[in-house]
């Protein structure tokens, strides 16, 4: 190994460029492979993720095509009740409130849903107890654990104390653990809403569903149409029934594989440029076997020393490519696109590092073969004659000319290679530019919060009930707003 690593020092104006080869080689691939496995390959945080559907409409209006995530109201609460191929059903939707904190009043996205939500996503909280399917009081809050971090400083006694939402008290239920997002990674808190089916017609509602063990997505899907249609549904309008992965990771899917095969394709343009590398370097260094073997080394062992540099290259060049992936991973949150759910969720966990462990190995063995094989080819009377200067120059098997065709071949492979990668990052970017339907050049969204909220004060102990603070818990005239 160290006999290795000096051969490699001596020579830096090969190693440098190895290493940096490799290093992009191997880290772009771990860096991707690492977002494919986040976002499509790691099963959801759910109990049985696989029952888990969501529901969503299409169809032809008079006003055109129409697509949204919901079902009528009425419809999912009846299936609710009496489903033969679903265990449970929630319907929710989204519902901002401003928080009051101690810096001041937050804006705040979250969820009111059903009081069984949780028991359909099959989810246990970090902290607390959800709601009770049965419950019929709105006044309780489950926070996120962003939320409870942020604004709680991670503190347990939370849980039971009273927070204000729209200057309404909310008891703090639980606290959800940090890898529950839903529906959406910027989701900060969730209240349970009881709806009433008399009250709730043409009112649609996004909903999701936990399948019977014995129950298919087709039976599903049956039984739904069914009961819409039964409903008195508008016939142009079609149920779909998805999982929740599909859900989820249908609008990125071909995105990231598209991106997986632009990156394969640099990688293997990389592999090529070292291929080239070892086979000049083997070419420059084939005078100095040659006189080895000539003194009596033998081919094994010249072999071994070979196979050594090269798998000591592969080695430094997949550490130096797994911190080349960690860097990339830290700013890519910040640059992709929103709708890459789960992105946060990608880092050098153990499949990660397993793929870059065996795509190291994979690299090393190309090494090993190729440096080996030049061993075994060499001819010590050829290299060491006097007519070995002329025979370098002439035949078509001749060391320089074999390299020139390998040059060549090298360079038509990596050219194709290029325009494959180019031609897959262009398709890539345009499903990342997919017409909006409007034009959002100079346009801005903002949001304005009341900046005061008449509530007692000091709120740095959030003047919560339950061992929380000393503060007398505030009534619930005090915290209406102005």
């Amino acid at each position: 190994m160290k006999a290795s690593l000096k051969a490699l020092l001596r020579q830096p104006a090969f190693g440098v460029p190895a290493l940096l080869t490799l290093m992009l080689g191997i880290g772009a691939p771990t860096a991707t492979f690492s977002v494919l496995h986040a976002v499509l390959l790691r099963p959801l945080p759910f109990h049985e993720p696989d029952r888990i559907v969501r529901f969503r409409m299409e169809g032809e209006t008079p006003n055109g095509r129409v697509a949204f995530d919901a079902v009528p109201a009425a419809v999912a609460l009846q299936w609710g009740a009496d489903a033969t191929t679903l265990s449970a059903l929630s319907v929710f939707n989204d519902r901002s409130l401003t928080f009051a904190s101690e810096q001041g009043p937050f804006r705040l996205s979250g969820v009111a849903a059903s009081p069984n939500l949780f028991e359909v996503l099959g989810s246990a909280p970090a902290l607390g107890r959800t709601f009770d399917p049965s419950t019929t009081d709105t006044r309780q809050v489950v926070l996120s654990y962003a939320t409870w971090q942020r604004f709680f400083a991670a503190n347990p006694a939370v849980v039971g104390s009273m927070v204000s939402f729209d200057g309404v008290a909310h008891r703090v239920a639980a606290v959800m653990p940090p890898s529950f997002h839903f529906p959406a990674p910027e989701t900060a808190f969730w209240v349970p809403m009881v709806v009433d089916s008399s009250g709730t017609r043409g009112m649609v509602l996004p909903a999701v569903a936990r399948l019977q063990p014995e129950a298919s997505l087709a039976s599903v899907l049956g039984e739904g149409r069914t009961r819409l249609a039964d409903a008195g549904g508008r016939r142009e309008l079609t149920l779909y029934v998805d999982t929740l992965h599909d859900q989820l990771v249908g609008p990125v899917r071909r995105r990231l594989w598209v991106l997986m095969g632009a990156v394969a394709f640099v990688s293997a343009i990389a592999t090529a440029n070292m291929a080239l590398l070892l086979l000049v370097r083997g070419a420059s260094r084939e005078r100095e076997l040659s006189i080895r073997l000539a003194l009596g080394a033998g081919r094994g062992q010249l072999a071994r020393q070979l196979v050594g540099e090269g798998f000591v290259l592969a080695l430094i060049g997949g550490g130096l490519g797994v911190i080349l992936a960690g860097g990339l991973l830290a700013v890519l949150p910040g640059l992709a696109p929103r709708d890459l759910v789960r992105l946060t969720d990608a880092g050098l966990n153990g499949p990660v590092l397993a793929f870059a462990v065996a795509l190291t190995a994979i690299t090393s063995l190309v090494f090993c073969v190729l440096s080996a094989g030049r061993t075994l080819a060499i001819d010590p009377f050829r290299s060491l004659s006097g007519s070995a200067g002329e025979s370098r120059l002439i035949g078509w098997h001749t060391p320089r000319r074999r390299l020139r065709v390998l040059a060549a071949s090298e360079l038509a492979m990596t050219t194709v290679l290029l325009i494959g990668a180019a031609l897959l990052m262009l398709s890539f970017v345009r499903e990342l530019m997919v017409d909006q339907g409007f034009d959002p050049r100079g346009a801005l969204a903002m949001q304005i919060t009341r900046r005061r909220l008449a509530i007692p004060r000091p709120m740095r102990d959030w003047h919560f009930m339950n061992g929380c603070s000393s503060a007398s818990a505030p009534s619930k005239a005090s915290m209406r707003p102005d």
